[in-house]
């Protein structure tokens, strides 16, 4: 139902690869770069920092792309 809505507001990050660890991300992008397998976006889970979300954007039934997509909590820092 909302594909298209979540496409468009995630942009490039639609593809970004969730890793754990900033030195996974590091390593993951080197190995590309040497194996020219193109270029990655790549979100490391430990150090991404995340405001918390402003709940009147949720007024008059409106939803964010975080209520709309189906995630393991594990991932929601990256889905934020």
């Amino acid at each position: 139902q909302y594909k298209t809505a979540v496409t468009v507001a995630m942009g490039k990050a639609m593809d970004a690869i969730v890793v754990a660890y900033y030195l996974t991300a590091l390593a993951s992008a080197q190995y590309g770069e040497q194996q020219r397998v193109g270029i990655a976006t790549f979100l490391p889970l430990a150090s991404l920092k995340v405001k918390p979300t402003d709940e009147r954007l949720r007024r008059n039934g409106q939803k964010l792309v975080t209520d709309v997509i189906s995630h393991d909590p594990r991932f929601a820092k990256a889905v934020q």
